[in-house]
C-alpha cells in the first residue's frame, strides 16, 4: 500500500509525503561532566508491547517541490571556530535535489493500546564544528541524552523555552566534556540553543513511544521497528513548514 499527501504552504511550495509499507515477516535534569554519570531515572512501566509478528515495517520520503532556497551562511563569532574554517549553514530548511531534510516523523494516534519500557540507551548530539549534529532529534521519555563537544572550545546547552517545564542549561567546557539529561515529559520542537554561540541552535522531540524518526538529507525515513496492523495517524513536523497529518493502515500480511 502506497499513501501519498499533497501538502502545500500559501508560499506556493509543495512538499510531498509518501509512506510505504513493506511487507512483515508473515511467521509468527541529570548531568554529568567526564567520568560516570550520576544516577539516572526510569519510571517503573508496566509495559504492554504490540505483537509483532504480523506487523510492517513503515518507511517513507519527503519530497520538497519548487525552486530549492539557497543555503544561507549563518555568522560564526568564535575565534576557534573561525581558525579551523568552519562553515556554518541555515538548517531551517534542507533540500538536495527535491528531498527535504530534518522532517520528523512520528505516530500521534493508534498506539493508545499499548504501553512502551523506556529506552536506556544513550542518545548522543554533538557539538561539532560549532553547531549541534544532528539538528533535529527523536528522543522516547526518559531516555538518557549525551552532550559532547567535540570543539576545542567552551558550548552550552539551553533548553530553558521548554514549554513543559524541562528546560536544562548545561556546559561543557572543552573538547571531551559532556553532559547527560534527561527529559521526562512528551514534547515537540523543543529548541535547543548554545548561550555561547548564538548560530547553534537544534530541534528535540519528546515522544513516549518508539515509533518515530528524522528524514535524511535523501529525504528519507524509517520507523526502527515494525508497526502492528492497525490504523494510525503519523505526525509530520517541520521548523519552517510547519506540521501534517497523514492516516495509514497496516494489513496483516501485506505488501506494497
Amino acid at each position: 500500500m502506497l499513501t501519498v499527501t499533497s501538502l502545500r504552504r500559501c508560499t506556493g511550495f509543495v512538499y510531498v509525503l509518501a509512506v510505504i509499507f513493506v511487507m512483515a515477516t508473515y511467521f509468527g535534569a541529570t548531568g554529568c561532566s567526564n567520568g560516570a554519570p550520576q544516577a539516572l531515572v526510569f519510571p517503573v512501566v508496566k509495559a504492554l508491547e504490540p505483537d509483532l509478528s504480523q506487523g510492517a515495517t513503515v518507511k517513507g520520503h519527503v519530497r520538497y517541490e519548487g525552486a530549492a532556497p539557497t543555503p544561507s551562511m549563518r555568522t560564526n563569532a568564535d575565534p576557534w571556530c573561525k581558525s579551523q574554517g568552519h562553515k556554518i549553514f541555515d538548517e531551517s530548511l534542507v533540500v538536495k535535489d527535491g528531498k527535504l531534510a530534518n522532517v520528523f516523523v512520528h505516530v500521534v494516534k493508534g498506539l493508545e493500546a499499548y504501553a512502551f519500557d523506556h529506552d536506556k540507551t544513550e542518545r548522543v548530539i554533538n557539538q561539532q564544528g560549532c553547531v549541534f549534529v544532528p539538528h533535529v532529534v527523536g528522543i522516547q521519555t526518559h531516555q538518557p541524552v549525551r552532550f559532547t563537544n567535540d570543539d576545542a572550545t567552551s558550548h552550552n546547552v539551553n533548553t530553558l523555552t521548554s514549554k513543559t517545564g524541562q528546560g536544562v542549561s548545561v556546559s561543557t567546557t572543552g573538547r571531551g566534556t559532556f553532559k547527560v539529561v534527561q527529559f521526562p515529559k512528551a514534547e515537540f520542537m523543543m529548541r535547543g540553543v548554545c548561550d555561547v554561540h548564538a548560530n547553534m541552535l537544534m530541534y528535540m522531540h519528546v515522544v513516549p513511544h518508539p515509533y518515530f524518526a528524522v528524514t535524511q538529507a535523501d529525504g528519507e525515513w524509517t520507523f526502527p521497528r515494525k508497526l502492528p496492523p492497525g490504523t494510525y495517524t503519523l505526525e509530520f513536523l517541520h521548523e519552517y513548514l510547519g506540521k501534517r497529518e497523514s492516516v495509514i493502515t497496516v494489513t496483516p500480511g501485506t505488501e506494497s
